[in-house]
């Protein structure tokens, strides 16, 4: 008899993966996914493609926070969705919440009614967070999580115990220890730095390098997935497993970095930082009892992995880098020879400037753009040109001078730029306040933030983060400026309602945060935020942080 599994997460890396092995044993799946915006949704389509094609998969677009879920004739369950990101979650906490614990809580409720019982969860190797001895064993007290993922992620697993425990429920929680291959997200490590390093383009090393991970391969993880699966058939109701899936070996974060290098035949270009907060310094997982439990041993080593991770990049990207490479060095050998003439002209200086920054080349590159901008002050593309250069190099300061240069260039349409022009320099000054926050300068960060919505007014995503940033600095006013212009036009961004709230109840006014809150609660009532904000309202010991700070300054300016 056809067993029918529910992927949830099914258009992601792992769950596509999953649904693929599943479907060749010969199971029918239901894949979920809410396609996140935490990466482009063309990238997970580009990972359903050949699913869709398949007779025993089917597909449904779904929130598991908020919609339905899709049980009927399934056997078991294998939960993989989730919001992910360590250090995204530490900017926006309560959506880690309801993604990967609302949604967690809704999904095995929904089980339980419906009579299923077999349910796979995915966890992770961030729950063991900084103070667990290596190696990390699963009866280690997972109780000091230092990001508001991993946190969520342990959330889940209480509640796997807690459903298991009250209901006759068979549940193994799994903990994933960082999983590549192909498909793998392209924000996470290995892909990017295989990118960046393809590409010639220098990559962010954060810390000395002496951090180690646990590194599985895609293949290894999916040997323990569906071991997990076939324990849940055979274990007695009310049990709850929690295993690691690892690699069964650290690398160093500079071993690793060299062992791209070495199979692209490239040279790493690498740019040292401070560490980022809520890394681990260490994951390092202990396979035992994966052993004793599901027969796990993961057969693919690191050195095999990234060989085979960077031949699938390389059959995706890899001709379209190499036919760029030969073009960019093509039209540095045709421009060098135009300007050997002494035809000079700033056009050409330009071009070639480009053309050694997309060679990885910044130097020179930075050269021809002086050159360029010595024949023409004004040329505005150049000026761009050079600051992208310099931002890449961590060259941060400068980089924001050639774009102060650029703006005082008078032309026309926003901020005396073309459209175009205006837009790429108002994600330049995005891209700035986000260096300027992660250094701890709040300040910097608004007024970068301001300047890109000068020149990108409609550019609610940056307006939605500038308001944020003026609630944390105290600004509540100007924060509720921001947030009303974006509700005014674009009503369905429920997020920047609910921070006009917020904005309301700092500012002294409970009697509009309240109206806003209400009419926000009626339009998402399964947002735990809104009742979390409405309980403010009924508290008479609260006062709202900032609002005394805000009048008073109010009536010094009257005065």
């Amino acid at each position: 008899m056809t067993q029918n599994y529910l992927v949830t997460g099914a258009a992601g890396f792992i769950g596509s993966h999953l649904s693929e092995a599943l479907i060749a044993r010969g199971a029918a799946v239901t894949g979920v996914d809410n396609f996140d915006a935490f990466y482009a949704r063309e990238v997970k389509e580009r990972n359903l493609a050949g699913l869709l094609e398949l007779p025993g998969f089917r597909f449904v677009e779904a929130d598991l926070a908020r919609d339905a879920v899709p049980l009927d004739g399934i056997d078991a369950v294998i939960h993989l969705a989730g919001k992910p990101g360590v250090r995204p979650s530490l900017e926006d906490p309560g959506s880690y919440m309801e993604a990967n614990v609302t949604a967690t809580a809704r999904l095995i409720d929904a089980a339980r009614r419906v009579g299923l019982s077999r349910i796979v969860f995915g966890s992770s190797s961030s729950v063991y967070g900084n103070a667990t001895p290596a190696p990390f064993a699963e009866d280690t007290p997972a109780v000091s999580p230092i990001s508001p993922y991993a946190a969520s992620k342990r959330a889940g697993e209480l509640l796997a115990h807690a459903f298991a425990h009250l209901y006759p429920l068979q549940i193994v929680c799994l903990r994933f220890f960082t999983v590549y291959g192909p498909r793998q997200r392209p924000d996470l490590a290995i892909h990017k730095f295989t990118d960046l390093i393809a590409r010639g383009r220098p990559l962010r090393m954060h810390g000395d390098g002496s951090s180690e991970r646990d590194y599985t391969y895609i293949t290894d993880c999916l040997d323990g997935i569906l071991a997990a699966l076939e324990w849940t058939a055979k274990a007695a109701p009310g049990t709850v497993e929690t295993v690691n899936l690892g690699g069964g070996e650290r690398v160093r974060l500079d071993r690793l970095i060299a062992l791209i290098a070495r199979a692209l035949g490239q040279e790493a270009r690498i740019e040292r930082h401070p560490d980022q907060p809520g890394d681990v310094r260490l994951t390092d997982a202990d396979l035992a009892h994966a052993g004793r439990v599901l027969g796990f041993k993961p057969r693919v080593g690191i050195v095999e992995g990234i060989r085979k991770f960077v031949d699938w990049y390389e059959e995706i990207h890899g001709r379209q880098s190499r036919a760029s490479g030969r073009a960019g060095y093509g039209a540095i050998h045709l421009l060098e020879e135009v300007i050997a003439t002494g035809r000079a002209f700033a056009d050409a200086h330009h071009l070639l400037g480009l053309s050694y920054s997309l060679a990885g080349q910044a130097d020179k590159a930075l050269d021809q753009l002086d050159r360029a901008l010595a024949l023409n002050p004004n040329y505005i593309e150049a000026l761009i040109h050079r600051a992208l250069v310099l931002n890449e190099l961590g060259r941060e300061e400068e980089a924001n001078t050639m774009l102060r240069r650029a703006r005082s260039v008078t032309t026309e349409r926003r901020g005396g730029f073309h459209g175009h022009v205006a837009a790429k320099l108002a994600n330049q000054h995005a891209s700035l306040a986000q260096a300027y926050l992660e250094a701890g300068g709040l300040t910097e960060a608004i007024a970068q933030y301001e300047a890109a919505l000068t020149l990108g007014p409609t550019f609610h995503d940056l307006r939605y983060k500038l308001g944020r940033l003026l609630l944390e600095a105290g600004r509540a006013l100007e924060a509720h400026e921001h947030f009303q212009i974006i509700v005014r036009e674009r009503p369905s961004f429920l997020d920047a309602a609910a921070m006009l709230g917020l904005a309301c109840y700092l500012a002294g006014d409970g009697l509009a945060a309240r109206a806003v809150w209400e009419e926000l609660r009626a339009r998402r009532p399964e947002d735990p935020r809104v009742e979390a904000y409405l309980a403010l309202l009924s508290r008479s010991d609260v006062a709202p942080v900032g609002a005394t700070a805000e009048k008073a300054e109010r009536k010094k300016k009257k005065k």
